[in-house]
């Protein structure tokens, strides 16, 4: 009772200190996950608004190279106007001085449509499709014309429309056809990492140009297209998303989306162009958004990591020191359970554990056969009387040490009363096994002595009773090893008998 009372104090302290220790890692782990997710939520949105941001200054870029095509276009109607000589001569000086500009063709026209144009050098009729010079007539705006099937060329083309009044020839117009701005460049150069595509599209979602990296594989996107959005949601199937795509180039922002394309996130940044509406768009890799990500939180990941490796450290030497006092106290309480056990003065078990263990030992094993011992010693008290209680102690600590190292450890052993010993040995697999061990014990007593300078005999008498033939819990066992043991007192001492045995 004693040792349980021992028990249940320091159970509840554990309890309570591993209660608070938990909660307290929770909250530690809790504002770590929120600092990391934090860190992690404002990096993304850095990266975000940093891709955006190139995208854009690429954009200014490109508004720079349009605006010295519609320079140019406006200086060569303007020379045209002026200059004097026939169309041929006119035209073959605004070629040459526009090479630089990628200026491929150039045609003059009157306001029915009816030009000429130089092939190979020589002066060539046409006939333009009224929508390009309408438009300048009326909008002043720049034209942009890619499909394959113009009735004069057979390429996308910058078609830029100017009012060229020539001194006696009335209203004409000098249409200039420039090559699409080269996007190579953006590939060559490596922005927004190796997996990438760009894309540039008019107002309308037409593609002009679309330029990947060559040494990946040709992604399904990266084509010329009538209605890119249209093309994008059918390969993604997320239309909402899409939705949003076209107004965000729409409303000529700038911004970015997220679309699983062929089970891959990619990332289409897109920016305004102020030429004719264009936006140049760019689909990303996810892991380029990635590495951007962590080389902005890289130090904030180091903190964390640090943070969580110290506390983690920590509460390993909280544990360590919580288990090696765990395993003191549980030393300390089964010494105090040992002493409680055992029997002072033989260290064999007292009466009240040897009679737990066995019972103990029937409830586990209630088939398996075992063999009760109960034994006094011989005339005792007259050892006592003539030798002195010192050398009385001295025979039953000497019977006690030297009888336990005859049997096995498993075997059950103890001091049940001033001169009383019971074993209980398990495990009996047959009768044999059973004589064996009552020879045995027999033995053992008729060559035991006890006294350091004067050797003493001692005896014994034995009873024994058999587990469960004689009895089937301990009550009744013992009651048969008392019975056998009256048996051998009464047949004359120093001598063993079994349950059963007539006197």
């Amino acid at each position: 009772m004693s040792a349980e009372m021992k028990k249940k104090p320091d159970s509840s302290n554990l309890i309570q200190w591993w209660i608070s220790a938990g909660m307290l890692l929770a909250v530690v782990l809790a504002l770590l996950l929120w600092f990391a997710n934090a860190g992690r939520t404002h990096e993304i949105q850095e990266a975000e608004e940093a891709m955006v941001l190139e995208l854009k200054e690429i954009a200014r870029r490109m508004e720079g190279e349009f605006a010295q095509t519609r320079t140019y276009a406006e200086t060569a109607a303007i020379f045209a106007s002026r200059a004097e000589g026939d169309e041929q001569e006119i035209l073959r000086t605004v070629l040459d001085a526009g090479r630089k500009q990628n200026l491929f063709d150039a045609v003059l026209c009157d306001g029915n449509g009816d030009g000429v144009r130089l092939v190979d050098g020589k002066p060539e009729a046409v006939k333009i499709p009224e929508g390009i010079y309408t438009m300048s007539t009326y909008t002043q705006k720049e034209y942009i014309l890619f499909t394959l099937r113009d009735e004069i060329h057979e390429k996308a083309s910058v078609i830029i429309v100017e009012p060229c009044t020539r001194a006696g020839s009335g209203s004409e117009f000098l249409i200039c056809y420039f090559e699409v701005i080269d996007l190579q460049w953006l590939v060559t150069d490596r922005v927004f990492g190796s997996d990438v595509y760009f894309i540039l599209m008019d107002e309308s979602g037409r593609t002009l140009s679309a330029v990947q990296n060559s040494t990946l594989r040709q992604n399904p996107l990266c084509v010329l297209s009538g209605d890119y959005f249209a093309l994008l949601e059918d390969e993604s199937g997320e239309a909402a998303v899409v939705k949003e795509l076209r107004t965000g180039v729409e409303g000529r922002g700038g911004g970015l989306v997220y679309l699983d394309v062929d089970r891959n996130e990619r990332v289409f940044v897109y920016a305004p162009i102020d030429f004719n509406e264009f936006t140049i768009m760019a689909s990303v890799g996810h892991t380029y958004l990635d590495r951007l990500v962590w080389e902005g939180w890289r130090i904030g990941n180091t903190l964390v990591i640090g943070m969580s490796i110290a506390f983690g450290l920590f509460m390993v030497a909280v544990i360590v020191i919580n288990i090696i006092y765990l395993i003191r106290n549980r030393n300390k309480q089964r010494d105090l359970e040992n002493k409680a056990d055992t029997d002072l003065l033989t260290e064999l078990y007292n009466k009240i554990s040897t009679e737990r263990k066995i019972k103990e030992h029937m409830a586990e094993h209630p088939k398996e056969q075992g063999l009760l011992f109960v034994l006094d010693v011989d005339n005792f008290k007259k050892i006592n009387d003539t030798m002195g209680h010192a050398f009385g102690d001295e025979v039953l600590r000497t019977l006690g040490t030297t009888i336990r190292s005859e049997f096995r450890a498993s075997d059950i052993i103890g001091r049940t009363g001033g001169d009383e010993f019971m074993l209980f040995l398990c495990n009996m697999k047959d009768d044999n096994v059973i004589k064996m061990e009552a020879e045995k014990i027999e033995r053992f007593f008729k060559n035991f002595q006890a006294g350091t300078y004067t050797k003493y005999s001692v005896t014994a008498s034995i009873g024994a009773a058999v587990f469960p033939r004689d009895g089937e819990d301990f009550e009744e066992l013992y009651k048969a090893a008392d019975k056998a043991l009256y048996v051998a007192k009464k047949r004359g001492k120093n001598q063993l008998a079994f349950y059963g045995d007539e006197a």
